[in-house]
């Protein structure tokens, strides 16, 4: 199988690049996503299912951007400039990647915001922000940051003693600038939000069964940022 593996590409080879017309491997890819993409699109798909691919659209160009986009830009460091099959170069192909992803973040966008996030209030699930809270619900929330989050998140400084820190792929950081009274520089530290805790955090009942609400937990930390810095 090998053997004949090697015959049927081997003529691949042989090829001037752009001699052929083929299509671009990284532009191909993004049309698989696309289809991912319109599985969530397709109103004849369950609501969760929708959500589930629209998951898996993002979770892809994630990967995607990671590894192929990162390797060609390694390329481009590198100085690397050899085309590939179908002609384009290292930079030629950044530029149509981003052609085509542009696109498809802002149908990703468009269908969460506004076909997506609406059907599921309409079946009691409501995704919110910290401001949309009143004061009980916030006060609730509070308690629940100083028991649960508070205790497993550790600001780093950033400074000519502390290099910045790695960043590991799939987290979220928050990046803040802080002053002190005795000190005229700003500083500047990083948190990063904890993955050992839910990325969305349930709002207490108010009583009035409206439902299961949610907020992201990154708000939770974002307005209780002075917590990490006392003074």
């Amino acid at each position: 199988m090998r053997q004949s593996l090697h015959k049927e590409t081997s003529f691949l080879r042989e090829l001037k690049p752009g001699s052929l017309p083929l299509f671009n491997r990284e532009v191909s890819w993004l049309e698989f996503n696309r289809r991912v993409l319109a599985q969530a699109q397709s109103k004849e798909t369950p609501l969760f299912e929708r959500l589930n691919f629209l998951a898996i659209f993002t979770s892809n160009l994630d990967e995607f951007y990671m590894k192929r986009v990162g390797g060609l830009k390694r390329y481009i460091r590198a100085s690397i400039n050899t085309p590939s099959y179908d002609g384009l170069s290292p930079r030629e192909q950044i530029a149509a990647i981003r052609r085509e992803t542009i696109p498809l973040i802002e149908a990703a966008d468009d269908l969460y915001l506004h076909e997506l996030l609406p059907a599921l209030a309409e079946e009691g699930i409501h995704l919110l922000h910290w401001e949309e809270l009143n004061a009980e619900e916030k006060a609730a929330l509070h308690c629940y940051f100083v028991k649960e989050v508070f205790p497993v998140i550790t600001p780093l400084a950033v400074d000519a003693g502390h290099p910045f820190p790695f960043i590991s792929n799939l987290s979220t950081s928050l990046g803040v600038m802080v002053a002190h009274k005795d000190i005229d520089e700003r500083l500047f530290a990083r948190l990063k939000v904890s993955d050992l805790l839910p990325d969305w955090v349930p709002v207490p009942e108010n009583g009035t069964g409206s439902g299961y609400r949610f907020i992201p937990l990154y708000e939770l930390v974002r307005d209780h940022i002075a917590e990490f810095f006392p003074g």
